[in-house]
């Protein structure tokens, strides 16, 4: 997990996780570019989120984008929480209904019943499943977030209204979704800034400091997401499978890569792919 700190707000990078854990008071905000699924399983939670506080009692399931700054208040009794993530590009690639994702990039905040027979044994699985060293179940758990994503989309009646975003997070989903349509095509900061309807520089300085990251670094990551699911699942070679993950050239390729990664494609493949 990596983690800095900029003014009173910490980001991290936690990937694809599961934990379970009490909640405590955190002394700032906390922020990450994944798409979270939060269980409140047993006593209160108080979340303070685009500078509102919710209270959350047992049996919710919360679906937001850490993107938006949020903050754990201290609550009595503290809540039992689990939570999974997962990595942007992931969640964008899953493809799920149109108005469920664009409230979830549009920094909503949505919460659920959660269905106890379902949810609760489900976390306690991915927690022991992404605890091993084996990569085969992480598929495995990827498959069932998916389909618990999308069940919610589906058959979900959120509790709690969807509020209208910050104008800025609007302008980040409206970049997100172009770009999450156009990855795989020779898009330009430009293009996406004008998706967005704000100048390149300007939606620069949006994405580093609602997401932790530019723009450049938010296409790669989507790139690289397509690359890892071809490589573990397809037998194509890594010059086609770059060009067809959106790169402009191998070399920019296995440069992101391995920057996102730490294995290089061929590595990657020998571990993630069957047989």
């Amino acid at each position: 997990m990596g983690k800095m700190r900029r003014d009173n707000v910490e980001f991290f990078e936690f990937q694809l996780t599961c934990r379970r854990e009490l909640s405590r008071a955190w002394a700032s905000f906390h922020q990450h570019n994944e798409v979270e699924l939060m269980l409140v399983a047993g006593g209160t939670l108080a979340l303070r989120h685009r500078g509102e506080l919710w209270r959350f009692e047992a049996g919710k399931l919360l679906v937001f984008w850490s993107a938006v700054p949020h903050q754990i208040i201290a609550s009595d009794p503290p809540a039992r929480l689990e939570w999974a993530t997962a990595p942007l590009g992931l969640f964008l690639q899953w493809r799920l209904p149109e108005a469920f994702a664009r409230d979830i990039l549009a920094g909503r905040l949505l919460a659920f019943d959660a269905v106890a027979d379902l949810d609760n044994p489900a976390f306690a699985r991915w927690e022991r499943d992404l605890s091993g060293e084996g990569t085969t179940l992480a598929e495995v758990v990827k498959l069932e977030l998916e389909a618990r994503f999308r069940r919610l989309a589906l058959e979900g009646r959120p509790t709690e209204p969807a509020r209208r975003p910050p104008e800025d997070m609007g302008r980040i989903e409206r970049a997100n979704r172009f770009v999450a349509a156009n990855y795989e095509r020779d898009i330009k900061l430009k293009d996406i800034a004008a998706a967005a309807g704000v100048h390149p520089n300007y939606l620069i300085r949006l994405y580093r400091r609602r997401c932790g990251m530019g723009p450049a670094e938010f296409v790669a990551a989507l790139r690289v997401a397509k690359a890892q699911r071809l490589l573990a699942t397809g037998k194509l070679k890594i010059g086609a499978l770059a060009f067809a993950s959106g790169f402009g050239s191998v070399h920019a390729f296995y440069q992101a890569f391995r920057k996102a990664t730490g294995l290089t494609p061929s590595a990657y493949r020998g571990r993630h792919a069957p047989g």
